[in-house]
């Protein structure tokens, strides 16, 4: 090395060969190894006592000295299947760091030809295939893999906000790509708002619409407060989504009580206001309120039938929601 010119000029090599003697003849059982390794994957500070051991430069240039060189001739295939810092032994001892989470210590006496602990290398390689850890590994898209460094729930916690964050700003666009990736569109928030609350609350028209026309939710969801879609919308004086949520509830109420309402359900959502249209209606309401009354108790109802006694209570609960207000 010397001859190569390995060192740097003014170097004692004799002081250098007994520093690397000193290193090779630690001796340690694996609780002082993990908190070696602990030291290291929180930058230099020792994680039970809190007192910087190393400052957080050299703990930085130590683990990529490790990534790179820290598992004598198998290092690098170590580092492209695992792609952990880590530091062996021939006595069979593995140091090996998670950066910002955990430092472990494996001790397995079995070594194989590169001097590492055959034991140790298995479970590095396992440790990879169930948790997020290899240096290069996207912690956005994975297939079902752990990243412990994340809160519980955090992902669903992502896509609720993410939904959110769409509905009000009437994003198509993110909307799209939530309802393509599997987000369920009626996760509610803390307050037990959905997005649908939001876009109605917001005057997001176009999102209003793809909530319902392409996420399938519930049009009518309550929220801590009692407050509906709806509710929100007449609140924020958000006319055309009044009149889109209206025209909704309406023609559903049509397509499944057409033995309940008259025909001319749908001439009347084009050419009359929703007033207009349930004081045309005010008798075929009234008999729906009370055969709502008397059947939607029944558990023996024919399904088709249960279907129908719903919608005619959404129209009753807009008939009396309109005139209420």
């Amino acid at each position: 090395m010397k001859e190569n010119r390995c060192f740097p000029e003014q170097t004692n090599l004799r002081e250098l060969v007994d520093f690397y003697l000193q290193i090779c003849s630690i001796e340690g059982n694996c609780d002082a190894v993990a908190v070696m390794a602990g030291t290291l994957a929180n930058g230099g500070i020792n994680p039970l006592t809190g007192a910087r051991l190393v400052n957080a430069a050299a703990a930085r240039d130590t683990l990529s000295v490790m990534h790179s060189c820290g598992m004598y001739d198998y290092s690098g295939q170590f580092a492209f299947k695992v792609g952990l810092p880590c530091k062996s032994g021939v006595s069979g001892v593995i140091l090996a760091v998670v950066p910002d989470l955990m430092g472990l210590a494996l001790f397995s006496p079995l070594i194989d030809r590169h001097g590492n602990s055959v034991r140790g290398v298995q479970f590095c390689q396992e440790l990879i295939q169930r948790f997020i850890f290899h240096h290069y590994e996207s912690q956005l898209h994975t297939d079902k893999k752990l990243d412990p460094r994340k809160p519980r729930d955090a992902h669903r916690f992502d896509a609720i906000a993410s939904l959110l964050f769409a509905a009000e700003n009437n994003d198509l666009a993110t909307l799209r790509r939530s309802y393509i990736s599997g987000v369920d569109f009626s996760a509610v928030d803390y307050d037990g708002r959905t997005g649908l609350h939001v876009a109605a609350s917001s005057g997001a028209r176009d999102a209003v619409k793809f909530f319902i026309e392409v996420g399938g939710v519930n049009p009518n969801p309550v929220d801590r407060w009692g407050h509906t879609p709806l509710s929100e919308a007449v609140h924020f004086n958000h006319t055309d989504v009044v009149e889109y949520l209206e025209n909704y509830f309406i023609f559903q109420c049509s397509q499944t009580t057409q033995g309940l309402i008259h025909s001319t359900v749908h001439r009347d959502i084009r050419q009359h206001t929703l007033q207009q249209f349930i004081q045309r209606l005010g008798t075929e309401v009234s008999f729906a309120s009370h055969l709502v009354c008397s059947v939607s108790q029944s558990d023996h109802l024919p399904h088709s039938f249960q279907i129908a006694v719903e919608f005619t209570k959404r129209l009753v609960q807009i008939h009396y929601y309109y005139y209420s207000q």
